[in-house]
């Protein structure tokens, strides 16, 4: 009985770890082709997607007038300031393009700041990279990044669930925090160009 316990809660363990994962493979033009005509007349184009009433995934897709080259470039330069909500960030292992960061994520007053250790995969001939949450004091803190060329520009698109496991905090909240957070990636590259 004892060993049917521990083997069910490594299987809840391992599928949980996997279940907010978001993999860079399913940012393609092809998925969003029915959106990039609006993409073209709008500066950025948000779609929240809820997949229950705890749980909700967040698209963001903007062009900028620059070459993926060029933005990739300022993405991974430690001097800009893309992610303003990131107040440290190191390195705790890396190998080829797999690493293992420790980030310090800015919570606005009365909250305090919290940690997360993420496990972040990036391929810089693809111009994407994708992240999942493996340890610290946040509940989900997932998501992905991909640049393509589009007529002379890139279009960027980033996708990402989050959720700072605060239970006072409701999901509607976090759901609309993720909606005005979330853009301020392109608008910050924007800045930074």
């Amino acid at each position: 009985m004892k060993l049917l316990k521990i083997f069910s809660l490594l299987y809840i363990f391992f599928i949980n770890l996997n279940l907010y994962s978001i993999n860079y493979k399913e940012l393609t033009l092809e998925a969003y082709s029915s959106v990039l005509s609006d993409i073209e007349k709008k500066e950025i184009y948000i779609e929240l997607q809820k997949t229950s009433d705890n749980h909700a995934y967040i698209t963001v897709i903007g062009i900028i007038n620059e070459k993926p080259k060029k933005v990739w470039e300022v993405m991974h330069d430690p001097k800009k300031k893309i992610y303003s909500d990131i107040l440290e960030s190191y390195v705790m292992y890396q190998k080829d393009n797999y690493y293992i960061k420790k980030k310090l994520l800015d919570f606005p007053f009365p909250l305090r700041d919290r940690w997360t250790i993420i496990e972040e995969n990036i391929f810089d001939d693809l111009y994407a990279k994708q992240w999942k949450e493996i340890g610290g004091e946040i509940k989900i803190n997932s998501g992905a990044i991909r640049l393509f060329d589009y007529k002379g520009k890139t279009l960027m698109i980033f996708k990402s669930s989050f959720d700072p496991g605060l239970s006072f905090v409701p999901q509607w909240a976090i759901q609309y925090g993720m909606k005005i957070k979330a853009p301020t990636i392109i608008r910050k590259i924007k800045e930074n160009l």
